[in-house]
């Protein structure tokens, strides 16, 4: 009897991406832990949980110099808090303005300094209408805070650093 062998064809360039492509996939979805899988019904509070809603101060806010006619966002300040909750959380992005902040010079973002970046609040504090930020910017490790209150739609305050107090506004970003 006789036999014939039969070969497949090699597959062509654009196969090969797509096998590994699908192979890849395949791998990381069998690789990923039943744990991360979460229902929508797993995410609701239990039945017990009292949520709390959040304080005025809770949101993300562009922060201005009070008295700068040109608008500059000094910072973007994201903080977390709920009403009667003793402390919050926050995060903030610093701009090129911040560097005329610091140095208690008119904004103009034009200051030679290298304080753009961002960090999270060491503390973040309400004392009765106030909402008091302490951040440490700067390569000397000074203590800089800015303390705030709810004024209509905003927050006005000031910002502090051992030199200099500067009146501010937090702007609600939508």
């Amino acid at each position: 009897m006789q036999t014939y062998s039969r070969t497949a064809r090699a597959p062509r360039a654009g196969q090969i991406g797509w096998r590994l492509l699908f192979t890849f996939v395949l791998m990381a979805a069998t690789a990923l832990p039943a744990a991360w899988a979460q229902t929508y019904e797993d995410a609701e509070p239990d039945a017990n949980e009292v949520l709390t809603p959040p304080s005025p101060f809770h949101g993300n806010w562009r922060v201005v110099a009070r008295d700068d006619r040109g608008d500059s966002a000094l910072m973007n300040v994201s903080l977390q808090h709920g009403v009667g909750e003793p402390r919050g959380t926050g995060d903030y992005a610093l701009f090129q303005p911040f560097c005329d902040a610091v140095a208690g010079t008119p904004i103009t973002g034009m200051s030679d300094c290298e304080l753009d970046g961002g960090g999270v609040f060491e503390a973040v504090t309400p004392r009765r209408r106030w909402l008091v930020m302490v951040f440490r910017p700067t390569a000397d490790g000074q203590a800089h805070t800015l303390a705030v209150r709810v004024k209509g739609k905003q927050l006005v305050g000031e910002y502090r650093n051992p030199d200099v107090v500067l009146p501010v506004v937090f702007q609600r970003l939508p």
